[in-house]
């Protein structure tokens, strides 16, 4: 068992969609697809020395541009709304 850190640039490539809010007001007013820049963080531990190994990590994913999005609110385009900055995860990865 072992201990890994790692850090480094990302790229998220992300597709969204209008699809129905929680608040019938407000819905995104068009899809898109748009490729964004990150930095990841992490620290994992590792567990077996031959393949297969397991890993279970924890990372902190950061948004280097920033990404606003229209909403049509059922009266204008002038609501704004953000995506996360920082996004945690967690995960177990089985490594071959």
């Amino acid at each position: 068992m072992w201990a890994e850190v790692y850090a480094g640039p990302g790229l998220d490539v992300v597709y969204h969609r209008p699809t129905e809010a929680r608040n019938p007001d407000a819905t995104l007013a068009q899809g898109d697809t748009e490729a964004r820049p990150t930095a990841v963080v992490g620290v994992g531990i590792v567990i077996g020395r031959t393949f297969p190994r397991v890993a279970f990590t924890t990372d902190a994913t950061m948004l280097l541009s920033g990404s606003d999005y229209d909403l049509i609110d059922g009266r204008s385009r002038h609501a704004r709304a953000h995506a996360a900055v920082i996004s945690p995860s967690m995960g177990l990865e089985l490594r071959f």
